[in-house]
Order: C-alpha cells, then sequence, then structure tokens
C-alpha cells in the first residue's frame, strides 16, 4: 500500500510505501532504482493505519486490500487519514477471482483452499458509508500458465497467500505431489485451452474523493 503524505513544516511530498510483511518492504526497498530520501518506508496494517488523521494527500493501493476480512474497517482506517479533497485509488481483487482454482480444489475435497473474496458491491459500500465520494470500475483479467506449479507460483509471486490459515503440517499434506497431480488433471479436464491452464482475476476500481 503506498501513501503520498505531504510534510508540510518542510513543504515537500515524502512518499510512504506500507506493507504489512516485514520482507516485502525490505525487498523493494532493496531493488528500488533510485536513491530518494523522500520515500518512507512503513510497516503497517490496513486494518489499523499507523498515520495520522488528515495526513494523507493521495492514498494508492493495488492488489492488497483484498486480503483483510472487514471492508468497512479498511475504509474506515483510510478516510480520516485523507485530507480535505484528497483521493484515494484502489485496485481490489474481488469475487469470482480464482474460480477456476476454487472449483478445481473442491474436485478433492470439501474443504476451501482459496480466500473469500469480497464483492466489488461491499467494497463501494464501505467506502460510500464513510462520506467518500466514489466511482467504481471492474474488470475481469485472465492469466494463463503451462501447468499448475508455475499456476501456483505466479500466485504467491503476487504476495498472494492462496490457502486460508492451517497448522503446518496440514499445509505440507495438502501441496503434495499426489495432490498437485490430482489439481491439475482436474484443472486441465476442465479448463485447460490449447494445453494452458487459465486463472481469473476480477478487478475492481475504485477513486474515492474526499
Amino acid at each position: 500500500m503506498l501513501l503520498n503524505a505531504a510534510d508540510r513544516q518542510q513543504s515537500q511530498n515524502t512518499l510512504v510505501a506500507m506493507d504489512l510483511a516485514f520482507g516485502m518492504l525490505a525487498y523493494a526497498k532493496q531493488n528500488n532504482l533510485r536513491d530518494d530520501t523522500s520515500i518512507c518506508w512503513l510497516q503497517g496494517d490496513a486494518d489499523f493505519l499507523p498515520m495520522a488523521d488528515k495526513s494523507v494527500d493521495l492514498v494508492f493501493s493495488s492488489m492488497a486490500l483484498q486480503w483483510s476480512d472487514n471492508q468497512q474497517k479498511v475504509m474506515s482506517e483510510i478516510a480520516p487519514v485523507m485530507t480535505s479533497g484528497s483521493n484515494a485509488l484502489l485496485a481490489i481483487m474481488c469475487d469470482g477471482s480464482f474460480e477456476q482454482l476454487n472449483d478445481s480444489w473442491q474436485s478433492i475435497d470439501s474443504q476451501r483452499h482459496v480466500n473469500n473474496f469480497g464483492s466489488a458491491e461491499t467494497w463501494y459500500d464501505a467506502a460510500k458509508s464513510q462520506g467518500l465520494q466514489v466511482t467504481m470500475q471492474q474488470k475481469k483479467y485472465v492469466t494463463w500458465h503451462q501447468d499448475i506449479r508455475q499456476l501456483l507460483s505466479s500466485i504467491k509471486s503476487i504476495g498472494a497467500n492462496v490457502l486460508l490459515t492451517s497448522p503446518k503440517s496440514q499445509s505440507q499434506a495438502i501441496f503434495n505431489r499426489h495432490t498437485l497431480q490430482r489439481l491439475e488433471s482436474y484443472y486441465q479436464q476442465k479448463y485447460a485451452e490449447n494445453m494452458q491452464l487459465p486463472l481469473t482475476y476480477q478487478v475492481c476500481f475504485l477513486r474515492c474523493s474526499k
């Protein structure tokens, strides 16, 4: 999550790069191509923003907020830190994302192994409830993969956790070779096109103005 905050005492803009995971922040900082002292690297949770009220001139978040299970809480944290006249630009994965993967897991057992994503309407309503002016667009994206391992790796590479919280021993059992073979077999039979496995992302784009 990125927040662009104005430092009025020094009359300069500070870019606050925030993420829940310290490792992700460290990676981003190490791979930042610009030696920019105006960037502040901050570990924080969208459910409990470590920012002062009315301190942020622009909020930008891409494919991060969907991992919170409380849309109202997230928007109640974002709205207060925004200054008057500021905007929040948010790209959020919504329900319908990973639908092929979820269906394929269901062919193996009755447990849900894919995160539940909130609806675009729920995010829209949560933003409106904070008194923000909101416009929304929705778009569907499909990525294609050679096999199930590449598909799962693509999800991991964007910082997504497919499995719901489970004991380590259970997680290891889920991802054994036999299970992955069954998962891939079902996925290929039902969804493959031209020997490629599709993965759907349903994304809503919110522009919130205060």
